[in-house]
């Protein structure tokens, strides 16, 4: 897992999502951003508020659902009211839509959060009514998620033999990348691990700092991760991490 040197982050994000090989979304409690990744910096080419009125959250969870094909990205904060689909539009986020609920595959009435938690609510099929931590697709294979007690679950109602973080990226069928599921002070990593096999983790970096996003872009048997960290000197940082597929 090759690492490139980490950049500083001017977007302290809830989570990440790809939307071109050097272009992510950001998302943090009050506002969504469009950067591009360049050499040693992360450049802010848009930023769009979210819906108000904003709650007070002690610790706020946010959900990104984007499409690199379409241009386009469902957000939503436990901050704010609405989940909102943004446009991409060249270097520029335009507001599309705004909805009670995040649009999500297997979930018929979408996502939304608990009043005043990070706490995702939905009916998944195959994961039930959560509340969820996060969620992913993990690509063809199953609905993957992470219960409030760090359990990872999948939708063909089976349990990981691993525990994982408040963050999912899908990965390749069956496989997600995850960050540790309590971290001392200083210490996380990201895990890459098949959600249906048993046994240890297929692939950890350690990333030095608590890891608060995590982002996958996957290209045949390589993927690009995007992950956002509370660096030491409090700031927030972005690595990108490039992972080969597990053999089986």
């Amino acid at each position: 897992m090759p690492a490139a040197p980490p950049r500083p982050l001017p977007v302290r994000a809830l989570d990440l999502a790809f939307v071109g090989a050097d272009r992510l979304i950001v998302l943090d409690g009050a506002e969504i951003a469009l950067v591009a990744v360049g050499a040693g910096e992360v450049a802010v080419l848009s930023r769009r508020p979210l819906p108000g009125p904003l709650s007070i959250v002690r610790a706020p969870g946010g959900v990104l659902q984007a499409s690199e094909s379409d241009a386009a990205v469902w957000a939503m904060t436990s901050r704010s009211p609405q989940a909102v689909l943004f446009a991409i539009e060249g270097a520029q986020l335009s507001e599309r839509e705004r909805a009670e609920a995040l649009p999500f595959p297997g979930a018929a009435r979408g996502l939304r959060f608990r009043a005043g938690t990070n706490l995702v609510e939905a009916d998944v099929e195959g994961l039930g009514a959560g509340p969820f931590l996060d969620l992913a697709a993990a690509g063809a294979g199953p609905l993957v998620a992470v219960d409030p007690e760090g359990r990872l679950l999948n939708a063909r109602g089976s349990e990981a033999p691993l525990r994982a973080g408040p963050t999912l990226a899908a990965l390749w069928p069956g496989h997600v990348a995850a960050s540790l599921p309590s971290p001392p002070d200083r210490e996380d990593a990201v895990v890459v691990f098949d959600v249906m096999a048993s046994g240890a983790p297929v692939t950890t970096c350690p990333t030095g700092a608590p890891v608060r996003a995590v982002a996958a872009r996957v290209r045949e048997d390589v993927a690009r991760l995007a992950v956002a960290v509370d660096g030491a000197d409090g700031r927030p940082w972005l690595h990108l991490l490039d992972v080969a597929r597990p053999a089986r």
